[in-house]
């Protein structure tokens, strides 16, 4: 009995070549001539996971803390490790506090571009890269060690009476 192993549209599935079964998902040349390096598939989980922060379950979490719970942050930190020199100059610069913030959601889609070799977006994922590039911010949040405050009623009634309450 011999396992031929078929890429289908949830990963790997087994097929026994016995009983001749027939095959899910024909791979195009296109698919065929695609990377699915490690880093490839690293780099398609960050992005997932930073689409999982739209979810409706996440919706009264600040979002930095809707990246690290969605599971973006921690993607995000093995696709760069992944990319070795690349990876590491990205880090470099979502952790550096001098570097401007707004420019991290440039890099990061560059750096997307360079993991994925060519635009990997269909018609229905056509917002992804939105979504994904914001991830930069909590990236660098996380990395700078930003802090967060509980808006408590405490907190409310000392910045009320504060020069700062609007």
């Amino acid at each position: 009995m011999t396992i031929k192993l078929t890429f289908g549209n949830t990963g790997l599935i087994p097929h026994d070549d016995q009983f001749d079964p027939p095959v899910h998902h024909r791979l195009t040349k296109k698919e065929i001539e695609r990377d699915v390096s490690p880093l490839n598939v690293a780099a398609r989980d960050a992005m997932m996971a930073c689409l999982e922060t739209t979810r409706h379950r996440f919706d009264r979490l600040p979002i930095p803390v809707r990246y690290r719970a969605s599971g973006a942050i921690e993607s995000w930190a093995i696709a760069r490790r992944l990319a070795g020199r690349d990876g590491a100059k990205l880090g470099a610069a979502l952790a550096d506090p001098n570097h401007p913030v707004m420019e991290l959601q440039n890099e990061l889609d560059g750096f997307v571009a360079r993991c994925l070799g060519e635009a990997p977006f269909g018609e229905d994922e056509r917002n992804l890269p939105e979504i994904y590039t914001k991830s930069a911010i909590s990236q660098a949040f996380w990395l700078r060690k930003g802090a967060l405050y509980e808006p408590t009623s405490a907190l409310h009634r000392l910045l009320e009476v504060s020069d700062i309450a609007s």
